[in-house]
């Protein structure tokens, strides 16, 4: 009767989580797709025509060209039969100057749950047509994860390279004549074939002239799903972290604890053992999973581990890897001891989170002896802590390494500067700004910094809310609501007013940083670090929020990259982050004073 009983609940729990995973996706086609981009334009209309040469039909997520500066996006979504064509006409506003430019038309699809892009360059004539005077060629190039684009031109410095959006740049050199792309592949489990180009742009006597010159990249990407390049071992991990959660146990043993030495190093052991059991997870979690989908037959379970080990895999972690991982441990291994020998050496074992919570996992084998498992108010803090550390530290350090990367190149090989450029490149800073400090927050606690943990959101309501935001969980959390069941978007303003609406979004991404360099080192998801007066928090409670959704509401009705559903959902999610961010920090008293003294949430004067 229990083995009936145990059957019918798991096929009970396979079927809701079927349904839930059901409702949580747009259509997933695990194909061989093979779709092909056309372009013509005629006067200030642009046709853009995605062919779908495949056996199985194919998802569209967005379908969007830039010319000038400018970018023009179709907001609703699209399936297209195979063996059937699909057209999108964008009405565009004329350049100021007389000449040729380029067009750009990129299409978004899904491929078995993963958004994948394919890019066209074309050229756009307005009053005459004006050629770049120079030719280029373009070395096919094949690249496994990671690889090698060349353009060979007489000055080759002066053209760019257009690539698929899950295609990054690491770095750009000159080498005889060649620019090099350094490049790889975000997406893993894929081999494509895909279509780049390269371009140069000049403005002389009054008239701008575009060069292109096309090429094919091969990727690769479906034969190895190791990217990462850290240098440690997996079996050097696993012998640190037993070997310093056997010297904290041991320590722990010992009756005179007054000793500052052995407090010290009980306190660095259990930090020690933390840091390495954490980067042995993060470093195999991508190996389990992808043995898991071998032994594992269930669609379900496929879809979604597959889109979790895509996050693994591709950006959010790759930068963390190979810049970063084998640097911070071996600092904190030389390190932490002398700090805490020296400046952090009188707060009592006791009331040490990450001592208290090593306690506990040593206390866990007494399950099997029926004794009572070590457990109090700061082994809760020290668990949590380190489930938020694990989950964001790699994130953040990886965007923070990409915005570097990304500034860099455009440092070595600056594009064509314009009003569109600049406030591109001023975005870059701010989120680098952010995503830095956060980083350097969520890596280093100290009393110096005043930046210490005090506390953890413990509700699940509160983490879901905040992990339904970062990768992988918002690649389906928000599609249940990305529907245009209200046309807002407002393609054919004059120029100014984009040009004004992109300057706004730019000031808003500032207010965005201004919030973050406020926090400094106390700013982190899920935890009270300390409350903040100064800054934007002077005004508004959620600062950082509010410029967010005001952002990705300027971005949705002038530039059609959001839908109507989205934007109500961005704004909700927003809402209910600030409603268990306030119902967390609400027990601490100098919140409360804070909160009596700055009364809007959002907007001053309104809410």
């Amino acid at each position: 009767m229990k083995t009936s009983l145990h059957t019918s609940f798991e096929d009970w729990y396979k079927f809701l989580f079927s349904v839930i995973i059901f409702f949580l996706s747009n259509p997933v086609f695990a194909a061989d797709i093979n779709l092909t981009l056309h372009q013509q334009s005629r006067d200030d209309f642009v046709s853009v025509s995605v062919e779908n040469k495949s056996a199985h039909k194919v998802a569209l997520e967005t379908v969007y060209i830039e010319l000038d500066g400018r970018k023009y996006a179709h907001p609703s979504k699209e399936i297209i039969q195979q063996f059937d064509s699909r057209s999108f006409n964008f009405k565009v506003a004329f350049p100021n100057v007389k000449g040729t430019y380029p067009l750009i038309a990129t299409v978004r699809y899904l491929n078995d749950g993963r958004i994948l892009s394919l890019r066209h360059v074309g050229l756009f004539h307005f009053q005459e047509q004006a050629i770049y005077g120079e030719v280029c060629s373009i070395e096919g190039a094949v690249i496994i994860n990671e690889g090698d684009v060349r353009i060979n031109a007489s000055d080759a410095e002066k053209w760019r390279l257009v690539l698929p959006e899950e295609i990054t740049v690491f770095s750009v050199s000159m080498l005889s004549g060649q620019k090099i792309y350094h490049t790889g592949s975000n997406i893993s489990g894929f081999n494509n074939a895909y279509p780049v180009f390269s371009l140069t742009e000049e403005t002389v006597d009054g008239t701008h002239r575009t060069g292109l010159c096309s090429g094919t990249l091969t990727v690769n990407s479906a034969a190895s799903s190791q990217l990462r390049q850290s240098r440690v071992s997996s079996t050097v991990l696993l012998i640190t972290a037993l070997l310093f959660m056997s010297v904290s146990f041991l320590m722990l043993k010992i009756t005179a604890r007054d000793r500052p030495f052995i407090t010290a190093l009980v306190k660095y052991s259990s930090r020690v053992f933390f840091i390495a059991a954490a980067y042995y997870i993060l470093k195999n979690s991508g190996s389990w999973l992808g043995y898991s989908l071998k032994i594992i037959d269930w669609k379900i379970y496929a879809s979604f581990a597959g889109a979790v080990l895509d996050n693994l895999m591709g950006d959010n972690y790759r930068n963390f890897f190979n810049y970063f991982a084998d640097v911070y441990f071996t600092g904190s291994f030389l390190l932490i001891f002398p700090y805490i020998y020296f400046f952090n050496n009188k707060a009592p074992l006791e009331n040490d989170k990450y001592v208290s919570f090593l306690k506990t996992l040593c206390s866990l084998p007494g399950i099997f002896l029926r004794r009572k498992i070590f457990w109090n108010n700061s082994s809760r803090l020290g668990m949590l802590t380190i489930f938020v550390k694990l989950f964001f530290v790699p994130v953040l350090i990886s965007w923070s390494i990409s915005n570097i990367l990304h500034m860099k190149n455009l440092i070595i090989s600056p594009p064509h500067w314009d009003l569109y450029t600049l406030n591109s490149f001023l975005v870059d800073l701010f989120i680098l700004a952010d995503t830095s400090i956060f980083a350097f927050g969520y890596l280093v606690e100290s009393r110096f910094l005043k930046n210490e943990i005090k506390s953890v959101d413990p509700t699940f309501f509160g983490w879901l809310v905040c992990l339904w935001c970062y990768p992988p969980f918002n690649w389906f959390s928000f599609r249940p609501f990305d529907y245009a069941f209200v046309s807002i978007a407002v393609t054919d303003c004059p120029v100014w007013v984009h040009a004004f609406v992109t300057c706004m979004i730019t000031l808003l991404w500032g207010i965005f940083a201004w919030a973050s360099v406020a926090l400094c080192f106390k700013g982190s998801n899920l935890t009270n670090r300390g409350i903040v007066r100064h800054g934007p928090y002077r005004f508004v409670r959620h600062p950082a929020y509010t410029a967010k959704v005001l952002i990705w509401m300027l971005q949705g009705v002038f530039f059609a990259q959001f839908t109507a559903g989205i934007l109500a959902a961005f704004a909700v999610i927003y809402f209910l982050r600030a409603w268990t961010e306030e119902k967390h920090l609400s027990a601490d008293y100098d919140y409360m004073q804070y909160r009596d003294s700055v009364k809007w949430k959002f907007i001053p004067f309104v809410y």
